[in-house]
């Protein structure tokens, strides 16, 4: 029963964590324009799927 607890109390931090997290990604959205975003989005895709060599920054 221990363990159960452990992990419940992993996963209320876990869940903490991304709601800050959230917050914080949603209030830096709004400092710059869509086109902005959509573009850093882009970005981040192109360097999660392949790697760093893989990302246009123009």
């Amino acid at each position: 029963m221990k363990a159960a607890r452990t992990l419940d109390s992993c996963c209320d931090a876990l869940a903490e964590v991304l709601r800050g997290r959230w917050a914080d990604l949603r209030h830096n959205e709004s400092l710059h324009s869509p086109s902005d975003n959509e573009r850093a989005r882009h970005r981040c895709r192109q360097l999660i799927d392949g790697g760093h060599g893989a990302v246009n920054w123009d």
